[in-house]
């Protein structure tokens, strides 16, 4: 048990949330203390940003722990951080899997969108590229938004509270994030075919990869990979170039 370095600003506003200032006479505030305000604030930020149906009864708890290890002349800091990670952790589980079950479908519905279109006016307008079919490289693009979509559902098995601000505030995280991959994977694909720089898609030739079938595949390989290949793709072009 020690002294706590804070107080209620105003007694008459509800809550700790912009109300709560250090008490200047108490010197230094000691390393927990700074801590558990550090996570409250975080996990503020973070409740502001989600869709929750208990927000408010999560707050009002998440108050009372945090003035318990805060404000007084006896307060408990070890615990009160015991308690607010506990309280983080039931957040997490409970709302977690509805916010990732929510991201899925947003990102799923993009890829299909992404996907489907360009296959569509490419097959209605045919046209060719260099003397080869245009639609490999919609192919290759299709091929990327199913990966992509299948790597973030299969990696993501559950959120911790950080992660919980995939929601609202991200309207178009996923639709960049699967540009970001499509436009990367044809980057990539173009590299093979010109051979500026040696890249290998497992034991298959240069020659092959005018197949449909094939290039969709090396789409969504590229897709699962979609949090190693740009970094890679990087370090290539640096090693290639010299810079």
């Amino acid at each position: 048990m020690s002294l706590g370095c804070f107080k209620i600003t105003d007694t008459n506003v509800k809550g700790l949330r912009n109300n709560i200032s250090r008490i200047s006479s108490t010197g230094n505030i000691p390393e927990k203390q700074q801590y558990l305000k550090r996570i409250y604030e975080e996990t503020m930020v973070i409740l502001d940003s989600i869709d929750i149906a208990d927000e408010e009864s999560y707050i009002a708890e998440i108050d009372k722990i945090v003035e318990a290890g805060l404000i007084g002349t006896d307060v408990d800091t070890t615990r009160s951080i015991y308690e607010l990670e506990l309280v983080r952790d039931k957040i997490s589980i409970k709302e977690g899997k509805k916010i990732k079950e929510s991201y899925i479908i947003k990102l799923g519905l993009w890829a299909l969108a992404l996907g489907v279109i360009p296959m569509l006016i490419i097959m209605a307008f045919p046209f060719k590229i260099e003397g080869k079919e245009a639609i490999r490289y919609a192919n290759v693009w299709a091929g990327c938004m199913v990966g992509t979509w299948i790597s973030y559902t299969a990696r993501r098995v559950s959120l911790d509270f950080n992660d919980l601000q995939i929601s609202k505030t991200d309207k178009f995280e996923p639709l960049l994030k699967l540009v970001f991959m499509g436009v990367t994977t044809l980057f990539v694909f173009l590299i093979i075919e010109t051979g500026l720089i040696n890249i290998t898609f497992g034991n298959i030739g240069k020659g092959i990869m005018t197949d449909i079938r094939v290039v969709f595949l090396f789409g969504g390989f590229c897709g699962l990979l979609d949090s190693k290949i740009p970094t890679a793709l990087y370090k290539k072009a640096g090693a290639t170039l010299k810079i």
